[in-house]
């Protein structure tokens, strides 16, 4: 059940907004619609997708982001928005509604392909170093994926459809099974 908690802390300049929504496990083959999806919503580590050009483009928030955070048995989906008090609740109101998009409608062809480059070129970002390359495949020898798992990432990437974003929504990202924090300073 989505129970709100908020608590403010004095001195800070801005209202910080996140939800966390259950999400997909590091060894799950839903981790590749998962990511297409966040491309989507929000850039996969660059400003993009549709949280970006409602909020930040109208100039709602500092940013805004959305990722997913898998673990061996259980993940997190994490939408995060840093805002201004007077802006909290409109703010919301979009991230909610761009969250229930997901579920209503599948994403559009372009979107769909912006997603999967940017998918492909964040990971290849990510490995450019030697050290990187290992921590990768150190990581994913400990999760007991193998260290190649990785090795047809982009086919697995390109391979993602619209109905598979709008499916890994429709299993992970309801907003009564998510948590909302928000901190903020006294108005």
């Amino acid at each position: 059940q989505f129970t709100p908690r908020e608590e403010e802390k004095p001195g800070l300049a801005q209202s910080v907004i996140l939800y966390g929504y259950p999400g997909v496990p590091i060894a799950d083959e839903d981790r590749y619609a998962m990511t297409v999806l966040d491309g989507a919503l929000s850039g996969i580590y660059y400003p993009g997708g549709r949280l970006h050009e409602r909020l930040r483009d109208a100039q709602l928030v500092y940013g805004v982001h959305a990722y997913n955070s898998g673990g061996l048995g259980t993940a997190m989906f994490v939408v995060q928005a840093a805002t201004t008090a007077d802006k909290r609740a409109q703010v919301q109101e979009i991230i909610e509604e761009e969250m229930q998009r997901l579920l209503d409608e599948d994403v559009s062809a372009a979107e769909l392909e912006r997603a999967k480059s940017m998918a492909i070129a964040a990971r290849a970002i990510s490995l450019q170093t030697n050290a990187a390359q290992a921590g990768d495949a150190t990581s994913n020898e400990l999760f007991g994926l193998g260290y190649r798992v990785d090795d047809d990432y982009a086919e697995k990437i390109n391979a993602i459809t619209a109905a598979d974003v709008r499916r890994v929504a429709k299993q992970y990202l309801h907003l009564e099974h998510a948590a909302r924090a928000v901190v903020e300073s006294p108005q």
